[in-house]
């Protein structure tokens, strides 16, 4: 209840418990979280069940012979966020690529002419078949031959990997060897 007095008045508050125990002499503490009061009865005793527990499922065993110490007490306190207003993409025609780039494109094994997007041309609900490149003023998106980028309504790029056969890549640049892929 104290650090709602420590955020902001608007909004609503949530907040977490947590105890971060150990068995002595080890590095790293494992978060169990405090559901109910410090001082109700048999509270220690529930956080040693949930640590034991969390460390079984984490380790396969537990240290019966170790003890078990308090490495941090925390409190989380956090207000939801409003959601993020994204602007959708204002384009009203499929972008049409700016230039062609050389790229090494994987299943082929070889250097290929790409058509080259400028992200924020891209219309919502446009499809773009690799090998393709768009690119942007904080980064460059590489497309593979038979991969597919979709932009939905918020603009955000959703990618479809076509997973290369590697085998028939490595056959044909492996000496003979008798062993086979794929």
């Amino acid at each position: 209840n104290e650090t709602r007095g420590l955020l902001p008045a608007d909004g609503a508050a949530h907040s977490r418990r947590v105890i971060d125990l150990r068995y002595s002499g080890q590095d790293y503490a494992l978060e169990i979280d405090i559901v109910e009061s410090c001082t109700e009865d048999g509270a220690a005793a529930r956080w040693r069940r949930d640590f034991e527990a969390a460390y079984e499922r984490l380790y396969g065993r537990v240290d019966d012979d170790n003890p078990i110490e308090v490495a941090n007490l925390r409190v989380h306190a956090s207000l939801a966020s409003a959601p993020p207003r994204i602007p959708r993409p204002t384009a009203a025609v499929d972008a049409r690529p700016k230039t062609e780039r050389g790229i090494y494109v994987f299943d082929t094994g070889g250097f290929e002419l790409a058509p080259v997007y400028e992200r924020t041309a891209l219309r919502a609900g446009q499809t773009i078949d690799g090998p393709a490149v768009v690119e942007e003023r904080e980064s460059t998106l590489v497309l593979g031959s038979g991969d597919r980028l979709d932009v939905d309504s918020v603009g955000c790029l959703r990618i479809a990997v076509a997973l290369p056969e590697i085998g028939r890549a490595a056959e044909a640049d492996a000496p003979e060897s008798g062993i086979t892929t794929g």
